[in-house]
């Protein structure tokens, strides 16, 4: 007896892989990725920490090592001590702004990458402002300077990539790339050649900063520029969920 199958009609076995109930390898796949997109944003940040730690957990297990007594040197060795603590927040300051440079355009669909570029930029900013000014500003004066134009400095520097799209239609995520590597050449050769310090130890810096053109500390190495970036951050944030300046930009990525 031959059965005849109307179009549309399920056809038993197909989306099973022919075991039946038994759903198929696809159907799975398909289930855990509805399953994660229905994770709220912490959610999603644990889910994908966990599912990081695990698979970074495993390759330890193949090199040998036991991954509980690996994790457990690592948060001592980073939150064991003041010192370490105060190391991480030095280090965090910097990437938080540039993450930010990320997160806006991210809300209208572009693609910056050139953060770290964008960071080297407003750093030679900051310090040519130094140098230009040489003292002749007090020194409290001489650092609102500086912040402004390195924060110039790396607008300008993302505007570069901004502009190349609009008119001759190159990528972003291309240009603020390749804008990295010409940002960190134009550093190297400043403080191999044209800003070294030449009463130093030899290595290639700058001269050091007078101490009123530094941030004030809180404690250890620790400056105030982790509140400045997470007040930073609390902000963008804020302005992108909750404000109408974040709307149109997301309606801009729905049109891309």
């Amino acid at each position: 007896m031959t059965a005849i199958v109307q179009p549309g009609m399920p056809v038993e076995g197909a989306a099973t892989g022919g075991d039946g109930d038994k759903p198929s390898a696809d159907s799975r796949l398909s289930a855990a990725a509805d399953r994660l997109e229905r994770l709220s944003g912490p959610g999603r940040i644990l889910a994908a920490l966990v599912g990081a730690l695990i698979l970074f957990g495993l390759i330890m297990v193949l090199k040998g090592t036991n991954p509980f007594t690996a994790y457990r040197d690592m948060v001592a060795s980073s939150f064991g001590s003041w010192d370490s603590l105060g190391s991480i927040l030095v280090r965090a300051t910097p990437i938080i702004l540039a993450a930010l440079a990320v997160a806006v355009p991210a809300r209208a669909g572009l693609i910056n990458v050139g953060g770290e570029g964008q960071l080297i930029m407003g750093g030679i900013a900051g310090i040519a402002v130094s140098q230009w000014i040489n003292g002749a500003l007090p020194g409290p004066l001489t650092l609102v300077l500086m912040v402004v134009g390195a924060a110039v400095a790396g607008a300008a520097w993302a505007g570069f990539a901004a502009m190349l799209r609009q008119l001759v239609g190159i990528s972003e995520s291309v240009t603020t790339l390749l804008l990295n590597y010409v940002a960190l050449d134009l550093m190297y050769y400043l403080i191999y050649d044209t800003w070294k310090d030449r009463n130093g130890t030899g290595q290639p810096t700058t001269k050091a900063l007078p101490l009123d053109e530094r941030l004030p500390l809180i404690f250890g190495r620790v400056h105030i520029g982790i509140l400045i970036a997470l007040g930073a951050a609390l902000l963008v944030g804020a302005r992108l969920r909750r404000h109408l300046m974040g709307f149109p930009a997301a309606g801009r990525r729905r049109q891309r």
